[in-house]
Order: C-alpha cells, then sequence, then structure tokens
C-alpha cells in the first residue's frame, strides 16, 4: 500500500487545499477505507465558508464525511471487515452503487428527523427548504404516505420536489406569502400536522410555528450558527398545544432504514446525485454551491 495519498484539507475560511499527507495505519479495531465515493454536503458547504466545525473541526484536518469505499486494510481485534469489502457506514449490498451508498448518512439524518416528528401516514407535512436534506426529507414523508408540501425558493427546487413527491410546491422568499398559501392548501386554512425546517435560519424557525395546526409538531430539524436567538409566540405555542422538536444526527437503527430505502429501490438515489467532479476541482465545486447552484449533490471521485 501507498505511503501517502491525496486529501482535501481544510486551513481555514474558504481555504480548502489538495495535498498529499500520510496513508493512515489500522490501530487495533479500526479499519482503513479506500473512498470510492464523497458527497458534498451542506454541513460541509457551512464548515468552508467558517473555516472550522466546533464540534468535529479544528484546521488543519482532512475534509468530508459523506463517503463510501473499500476496505484494504483491517486492524488488530476486527472480525466482521476484511480488506475488498464494500462499506459505507454499515456493510453495504454489493449491487449498490459507491455514490448511492454514501447518501446513507445524510438519508439517516433524514429519517430521523421525519421520524422524530411522529407522522401518521395521511398527515400534511410541510418541509420549509429545498436543499439536499430538505429534499431528502420532503421524498422520506411522500414515501410514508404523507401528503408532502415544499417550501422553496429556487425554481430548480420547484423541478426537484415535484419529481421527488411533493404533493404541492409553494415557491416564494417572503415568509408571510409561505404561511397563507401554505394553510391554502389545508381544511379551513387550519395549518399542517407537521412543519419541519430545514434551512438553519431564524426567520424559518419561527415561520415553521405559524405553519402547524392546533396539537401540531413543529422540527426545527436546520441547525442555526452559534449564537442564534428566535422569538416565539408564547401564547400560541401554549394553547395550541403545539409540539416543539429539534432532531439531530442519527442513530446505528435509523442508518439501517436508511440502507434499505436506497438498497431497496425505492428512495430515487440518483436524483441526489446531480454532478461529478474530481478531487482537485473540490475548490470550484464550492464556489458553484455558494453561488446557489442547482445541483444538489456532488460526487467527488478520487
Amino acid at each position: 500500500m501507498a505511503t501517502t495519498m491525496k486529501a482535501a484539507v481544510l486551513h481555514g475560511r474558504e481555504d480548502i487545499r489538495i495535498e498529499r499527507v500520510p496513508v493512515p495505519e489500522a490501530l487495533p479495531g479500526e479499519l482503513i477505507v479506500r473512498v470510492g465515493a464523497a458527497l458534498t454536503c451542506g454541513t460541509d458547504l457551512k464548515v468552508f465558508r467558517r473555516g472550522y466545525h466546533a464540534r468535529m473541526i479544528v484546521p488543519p484536518a482532512l475534509f468530508g464525511h459523506e463517503l463510501a469505499g473499500t476496505v484494504v486494510q483491517a486492524g488488530d481485534d476486527v472480525t466482521d471487515f476484511t480488506p475488498g469489502d464494500r462499506v459505507v457506514a454499515l456493510n453495504s449490498p454489493d449491487h449498490v452503487p459507491l455514490e448511492h451508498a454514501a447518501l446513507t448518512e445524510p438519508l439517516a439524518c433524514a429519517v430521523h428527523g421525519f421520524e422524530d416528528s411522529r407522522p401518521r401516514p395521511g398527515d400534511t407535512v410541510a418541509v420549509i427548504g429545498g436543499g439536499p436534506l430538505g429534499l431528502m426529507i420532503l421524498h422520506v414523508a411522500a414515501l410514508a404516505g404523507c401528503e408532502a408540501i415544499a417550501i422553496v425558493k429556487h425554481d430548480g427546487q420547484v423541478e426537484a420536489a415535484r419529481q421527488l413527491g411533493a404533493a404541492h410546491v409553494v415557491q416564494t422568499t417572503s415568509i408571510r406569502k409561505a404561511i397563507k398559501e401554505t394553510r391554502a392548501l389545508t381544511p379551513k386554512n387550519r395549518g399542517v400536522d407537521i412543519a419541519i425546517e430545514a434551512v438553519g435560519v431564524p426567520d424559518a424557525w419561527q415561520e415553521a410555528v405559524e405553519l402547524v395546526r392546533k396539537g401540531g409538531c413543529v422540527n426545527f430539524f436546520g441547525g442555526c450558527a452559534v449564537g442564534t436567538h428566535v422569538t416565539l409566540d408564547t401564547n400560541r405555542i401554549h394553547y395550541s398545544d403545539i409540539t416543539l422538536r429539534a432532531t439531530f444526527h442519527h442513530t446505528p437503527a435509523i442508518c439501517r432504514k436508511a440502507l434499505d430505502l436506497i438498497a431497496g429501490g425505492r428512495f430515487q438515489a440518483q436524483a441526489f446525485i446531480t454532478g461529478h467532479a474530481h478531487l482537485y476541482e473540490l475548490n470550484r465545486v464550492f464556489e458553484k454551491l455558494m453561488n446557489r447552484s442547482s445541483e444538489i449533490k456532488t460526487a467527488i471521485v478520487p
């Protein structure tokens, strides 16, 4: 095995460099995986813009986390994996393309957010945001038999939302208009059963509370920046018996559900991979994403 490898290394704000770094050695209980495909992610874009991640990344650091690949080395005490195994966060079915398997991690987050909102078949679910995670939640809701409403800003997001099962699409940059048009899609303007915020901005958090009916559920799925505060209508929340939730990350069981959705073919994995690029093109990819490109996810292929 080679002693060095090419890697994307984050050095600071909007500063990713493609460098040669030592190939790690597998310690006891560890695997070394050769990346077959890695996907761009909204979290990656935020980290690229800010130059760090308070919980996960202190530069300089290797960059990227949605990946699938092949085991090349197993450390001592590893009995379940051998070199040549195709893996993602858990063992991957052989017929699944690696770039589709790499969707397991973000899809698991989406499934977790949806299921944590306590949905029932037939519920009306509004998803605020047409980014990758918003579209995943929307698609999962539609597959679960819910009436999914997409609230988006950009033309490309409208088309994607419809392809992924949205019963209705509300396209606007006005919060008041979004609330009015979304509630108008429900009986007697009562509001949706579940509103899931997948943008991560204070205005959208406040918008979500205004979308739900009495007894409804709001999920603040999108993470806002550190130090962010929002103002909510406490009277409406209390006397309308509104449940507020905030779902983060995933669990091993949820990961298995996500992989089963991908492997079973129900989840439209191909719809989320809208571009391909080589590792040396990573900075160009993030520039496009920062300029509101219509691409959902780009597969970075070493």
